[in-house]
């Protein structure tokens, strides 16, 4: 019998229902796989703890029941949910934030540490006035071999006499390397009074810093002008004018009486540069670098150059006469002044 005409094998086929393609886009074959949960619609997917959805509940995904994944889960807790659509969300370790607190710690103490040794090592208003004061009976007494009066503002003195038997550019020197010390002091110090008190010292440090270095300049002017004059005779006039800003500032725009006096000061030893210059170059300087007046007199009779210079310095001087009384009160002043303010009271 031909297999066609069976009707045994035909009898399966349904003619009524439409065939399919066998790859139909509508519905893909899923491979079958054990429901290890009768109670739910839901397959157990891999093991990370996700869940994968039935074909019949695609919307929501069910959790496991399963008391063995419930236990993989929680002893493996890297993934602990999937999402609609399957895939696995992890979680991040988390991170221990001791070691940062710990830095952090660590640097705020390294820090207090540094910032308490720059402050308790910066000298106190006690050492700042101790500094003055050491300053200050150097300058009021002076050396101790120096001048009998002890009591006379020994510096100033020096501005009004020439008769004090003492190295007076030793004493300057030596002065000054006080002043210094107090000074450095008093910059990097810490006082113990109000800010407008403060800045009203720091004013009057500064100004009395100017007026230090009118009076020292004043007081030793004659050593100064020995020095330049051989300075001149040696190297010329140039390499002795260069030195002048070594004894005294030179301001562009006087301000005050005390910066006036200071350039004055400037000019009368300039102008003295160019009249040992001079007296050089016509040979009225012997052979101990000194100068030969008798030469001096008789080339300004004919050297007009030179009179004008002599009459410039004749000007000069007389300003810084009229103008020292002022000066004198002024650095007394101000003396009395950082004494009280540093906590001294002064004389």
């Amino acid at each position: 019998m031909d297999g066609r005409d069976n009707p045994n094998e035909n009898s399966s086929l349904d003619n009524s229902t439409p065939r399919r393609a066998i790859f139909s886009s509508g519905d893909t074959p899923t491979p079958a796989e054990p429901n290890l949960d009768q109670s739910s619609n839901s397959v157990i997917g891999p093991r990370f703890g996700g869940v994968v959805p039935s074909a019949s509940s695609s919307k929501k995904p069910l959790h496991s029941t399963n008391s063995a994944d419930a236990a993989y889960i929680a002893a493996h807790p890297v993934a602990t949910k999937s999402t609609a659509t399957g895939d696995l969300v992890f979680n991040k370790p988390k991170k221990s934030k001791k070691w940062m607190i710990v830095v952090l710690v660590s640097v705020i103490l390294v820090a207090l540490a540094i910032f308490g040794f720059v402050f308790f090592s910066k000298p106190n208003q006690e050492e700042i006035s101790e500094s003055f004061q050491t300053y200050y009976n150097y300058m009021y007494n002076g050396p101790e071999e120096g001048y009998s009066d002890t009591e006379s503002w020994f510096l100033i003195q020096l501005t009004e006499l020439n008769d004090i038997e003492i190295d007076q550019n030793k004493y300057i020197t030596e002065l000054m390397q006080y002043y210094n010390q107090f000074h450095e002091k008093f910059v990097k110090g810490r006082l113990n009074i109000d800010r407008e008190s403060r800045k009203t010292l720091q004013d009057t440090v500064e100004e009395y810093g100017r007026l230090l270095s009118s009076v020292t300049i004043y007081a030793n002017m004659q050593s100064i002008v020995q020095t330049l004059q051989l300075k001149t005779i040696q190297d010329g006039s140039a390499a002795a004018t260069q030195i002048i800003p070594s004894y005294i500032s030179i301001v562009s725009s006087p301000s005050s009486t005390t910066d006036e006096f200071n350039n004055a000061l400037a000019d009368v030893l300039e102008n003295t540069i160019h009249l040992v210059e001079l007296y050089s170059n016509n040979n009225c300087i012997d052979e101990d670098s000194d100068i030969i007046f008798s030469c001096v007199v008789n080339l300004g009779r004919r050297n007009s150059q030179v009179v004008s210079l002599m009459e410039k310095g004749d000007e000069l001087n007389l300003f810084l006469q009229q103008q020292l009384p002022t000066i004198r009160s002024k650095f007394k002043t101000d003396t009395q002044k950082i004494m009280s303010t540093l906590g001294n009271g002064g004389k």
